[in-house]
């Protein structure tokens, strides 16, 4: 079909280059003047004529080259692949975004209707003004925890004074020990000096009274660590709906 639009072209270009031929033998003066319009007439046409057969000659070559990559079947294949995928994916991604989109108009709905009752602004109240309450507690807690802490290690130092004192029995009991075969009256006067404060108690009661006293620190310092544990956790919590809020 171009070739034909060519040769068509060719004869119009060879038609018109007859006629200026015949024009230009032409005498009369009339004839000159008619002639030359009509020359710059034929001039443009052939200008016009010649833009398209740069054109035709542009589409010539694009299609040869167009019909020899044609042939490249495994190219094709490998690109027909690709535009299913890409196809595949963009399916995916318009349905994971209709999700989103649903989702968002669902609980958009959900977010202004409790507006428009007025039961978020009381939930929101309500969880603040329970942040408040619970923050007291927590500080009381906390102080008191502190204070169970104190007498924790006060009564540490109680047994370990006791401890002290049971050592310091002990040693003087040796002692008088290896002294009672000079003076078994010395000897009995040297454990009551041994007991002293503690005289009226036995050193093995004693003892177990220390063993007791430690039993029971690691029971409340376990029970105070678990409870400044929750007490940390609970300050997280709170300060994490609060910061939603």
């Amino acid at each position: 079909k171009i070739l034909a639009k060519i040769e068509t072209l060719s004869e119009g270009i060879k038609n018109v280059l007859e006629k200026m031929k015949d024009k230009k033998e032409a005498k009369p003066p009339q004839v000159f003047m008619r002639t030359k319009d009509e020359f710059k007439e034929m001039d443009a046409n052939l200008k016009s004529t010649l833009k398209k057969i740069r054109e035709y000659t542009h589409e010539i070559s694009l299609s040869r080259r167009l019909l020899t990559n044609s042939y490249n079947i495994e190219e094709i294949e490998q690109i027909e692949a690709k535009v299913k995928a890409k196809q595949a994916e963009s399916a995916k991604l318009k349905a994971d975004n209709k999700k989103i989109t649903d989702w968002l108009a669902k609980n958009e709905k959900a977010k202004q209707a409790i507006h428009e009752n007025g039961f978020y602004d009381q939930e929101v109240y309500k969880l603040k003004d329970a942040y408040r309450e619970d923050k007291q507690k927590i500080r009381e807690l906390y102080y008191d925890t502190l204070e169970k802490r104190k007498q924790l290690i006060e009564k540490h130092d109680v047994v370990v004074s006791l401890e002290n004192n049971i050592r310091r029995m002990k040693e003087l009991v040796d002692i008088a020990k290896r002294e009672k075969g000079a003076d078994p009256r010395q000897f009995e006067e040297t454990i009551k000096e041994a007991i002293l404060p503690e005289r009226e108690l036995e050193i093995d009661e004693m003892q177990k009274k220390v063993d007791d006293a430690k039993q029971l620190m690691k029971v409340e310092q376990a029970e105070i660590e678990k409870k400044a544990k929750m007490q940390e956790d609970k300050i997280s919590e709170m300060e994490y709906r609060n910061k939603v809020l």
